[in-house]
């Protein structure tokens, strides 16, 4: 493969750091074919603020030099009633409704997608004294991972599946990597990356907390009170099982609309990892940027579980829900399972 750079330019009012167009040769079929790429170093892109105040890349340093794209949306905080006692589908573990108050904070625009979470993976595997050096999900690590069976409507292990693989258990392609959330991330997993990403930037990534997850969901200020993430019908903002079971079936990110920030993908296609450990009602005095209980219940086997969020393409409508909570086991990555970051300043 032979790579030519063609030109580069710095916009830092867009968010954008060396931005750099190249053209991709490449032997395809016994011919070379070409074509022109956009691709970027260290970009890290937000829709309100400052990308430097977020942990712009310094690129002087060899060992911080990483190609990763971000899409970040802020969100303003301010108060709002999480939970829901009154509707026809509410669930009991939703129903200690609470006036909860977040302080401003950044959340990712999508999921992580497959391609941002090789670039972590490749990053942390080409340097020994790295501090993830050589990390392995827990999928690899268990040896495969729970897919979607399409033919029986349901989920079934299948040997040697992780990051890389699709719902359906295939080894996915170098295009999907940028268009597709990455699945089979376990709670764990998605901790590790935020770690990688806070030590790479110096601020502060994490996993939303569940309240931070439901307030963004909601739309934030700009709420308009819709059932799902930007609208009361499912249909328009996510995917999930439908009548047609072997239709069921991960999507690219933002196809369907945003929410009232701009946000895309909070209901349906995959289920997302909040920090918090589950607790089957919330906590009515934690409601200053509550980040859920800090010890485990013993007595209690949902306890040792994390929060999961947004319903998945082979779940009914109702499980994604602005207010539906869900929740797994965070050593186990499932075909259903990704997550997105946010950023704290």
């Amino acid at each position: 493969m032979v790579l030519k750079i063609l030109s580069i330019y710095e916009n830092n009012d867009l968010g954008l750091h060396a931005k750099i167009f190249v053209r991709v040769t490449k032997e395809i079929d016994g011919e070379m074919k070409s074509k022109k790429i956009e691709t970027s170093v260290g970009r890290i892109i937000f829709n309100q603020g400052i990308p430097q105040d977020l942990g712009f890349v310094d690129r002087s340093n060899p060992e911080n030099a990483f190609d990763l794209e971000l899409e970040m949306v802020f969100v303003e905080g301010g108060s709002f009633e999480m939970g829901d006692n009154s509707s026809k589908m509410h669930e009991a573990d939703e129903e200690v409704v609470r006036n909860v108050t977040l302080d401003d904070y950044y959340i990712g625009k999508f999921p992580i997608t497959v391609h941002q979470f090789a670039v972590y993976i490749n990053d942390v595997n080409r340097n020994i004294d790295n501090p993830f050096y050589f990390y392995k999900t827990n999928a690899e690590q268990k040896g495969g991972a729970y897919i979607w069976n399409i033919e029986k409507a349901s989920p079934e292990w299948k040997d040697s599946v992780n990051w890389r693989y699709n719902e359906y258990g295939q080894l996915m392609s170098e295009e999907e990597y940028y268009e597709h959330p990455v699945i089979y991330i376990s709670w764990e997993d998605a901790k590790k990356f935020c770690e990688w990403l806070s030590l790479k930037t110096g601020k502060k990534y994490t996993l939303p907390s569940e309240a931070e997850w439901e307030y963004a969901a909601r739309g934030g200020k700009k709420s308009r009170n819709y059932t799902y993430s930007g609208s009361n019908n499912p249909e328009k903002v996510g995917w999930f099982l439908t009548k047609k079971v072997k239709d069921a079936a991960m999507h690219p990110i933002g196809q369907k609309a945003p929410n009232e920030l701009g946000i895309y993908d909070m209901s349906g296609n995959v289920y997302e990892w909040c920090w918090d450990w589950y607790s089957r009602c919330y906590d009515a005095k934690d409601v200053n940027n509550p980040h859920g209980k800090d010890n485990i219940d013993f007595g209690n086997r949902e306890s040792f579980r994390r929060v999961l969020r947004g319903g998945s393409f082979s779940n009914l409508p109702s499980s994604g829900r602005v207010t539906d909570r869900n929740h797994g086991d965070p050593n186990l990555g499932t075909c259903i399972s990704s997550f997105r970051i946010v950023c704290h300043k």
